[in-house]
This record gives structure tokens, C-alpha cells and sequence, in this order.
């Protein structure tokens, strides 16, 4: 009887301490999602070069937006904008506003067992990725009046790959100065 006693004894402690380790790993995982583990973790990085043209009334300023992916899960890449805003007054000059072309993948053609790079957005998978670890830039330029100084803003746009309701974006910000 006593044998019987201790065993229920310790079934009972062997479903109490079950139940403990699947409440502390639930609110692990609780913890986790809250905190932003399952927020896509890409880092967006600018840099700008100013030059003048040879017309002296006009600008270059080139746009280089880097992304970094960190080390959990993959991201689709949908769109990426640069925006320019010239002049110190209000209202400043209407905004320039560029798509960085490179965001698509191109598409490929087999020419006798060799594939080939098209230079047109590719037909079955038209979004690039970026698997974990991934570095990668995109650049563009703008013509702008000289002497004006300008507000340079980057939005990427993503994704996960295997959900993609759930939308991402990172922006950054920049100025460019006239020399």
C-alpha cells in the first residue's frame, strides 16, 4: 500500500514539474516574441558623395544605401526609395524621388545548356532575398541646384519569405551639404 501511495506520490510530482517546464518554456518563447526576436533583424546604412556637374548651377549627389542582414531568418526585398529634399527655405523645392532598380532579381534564359543574365525582371521569382548573414548596397544619383543643401531619406521595403503579410520597413536619413 505504502509502494502505491509513493507512486501516485510521484506521478503527481512527475505532471507538476512537466507542467512547470512548459509554462517556463512557453514564457520563453513569450518573452522572445515581445522583446523582437521574430522582427527581421537587416540593418540600412547611408552614404552620400557630393560633386559639382559641369554646368555650375547643378549638383551630383549619389545615394548609396547599405543592408546589412542579421543572423535569424530571411527577407524579401519589395521596394527601395530614395527621396531627396533641396532648400533651406520653406517650402523647399519639390521632392526627387528615385526607386533603386536593383531590388529586382533579373531574369535568365538557358542559350545551349549556359545560363545567361537578362537585363528584365525575372518572370518566376521577380523579388530578391537575403538569406542571413547577407551584405548588400544600392546606389542612385540626383541632379540638384548647386548651393542648396538637401535631406537624402531611404525606405526599404520586406518581407519574410514564407509570410508576407507580415511587412517590414527601415528608413534612414541623411544630409548632403553644397562644398
Amino acid at each position: 500500500m505504502a509502494t502505491e501511495s509513493l507512486k501516485l506520490q510521484l506521478e503527481i510530482v512527475d505532471l507538476v514539474l512537466a507542467a512547470l517546464a512548459f509554462a517556463a518554456a512557453a514564457l520563453f518563447f513569450a518573452f522572445k516574441a515581445l522583446s523582437g526576436y521574430l522582427i527581421s533583424n537587416l540593418s540600412l546604412a547611408l552614404t552620400s558623395h557630393r560633386q559639382p556637374t559641369a554646368d555650375a548651377a547643378k549638383d551630383y549627389v549619389t545615394v548609396v544605401a547599405h543592408l546589412k542582414k542579421g543572423d535569424r531568418g530571411a527577407v524579401t526585398l519589395h521596394d527601395a526609395v530614395a527621396t531627396l529634399y533641396c532648400g533651406a527655405l520653406e517650402p523647399a523645392l519639390e521632392p526627387m524621388v528615385k526607386r533603386f532598380p536593383a531590388v529586382g532579381r533579373l531574369g535568365t534564359v538557358d542559350v545551349n545548356g549556359r545560363l545567361e543574365v537578362r537585363q528584365s525582371t525575372s518572370t518566376v521569382i521577380p523579388l530578391l532575398s537575403l538569406p542571413p548573414g547577407e551584405e548588400t548596397q544600392f546606389s542612385t544619383f540626383f541632379e540638384v541646384p548647386h548651393g542648396q543643401p538637401c535631406t537624402i531619406e531611404v525606405a526599404i521595403l520586406g518581407t519574410w519569405p514564407w509570410r508576407r503579410k507580415t511587412r517590414f520597413q527601415w528608413r534612414a536619413s541623411l544630409v548632403s551639404l553644397p562644398n
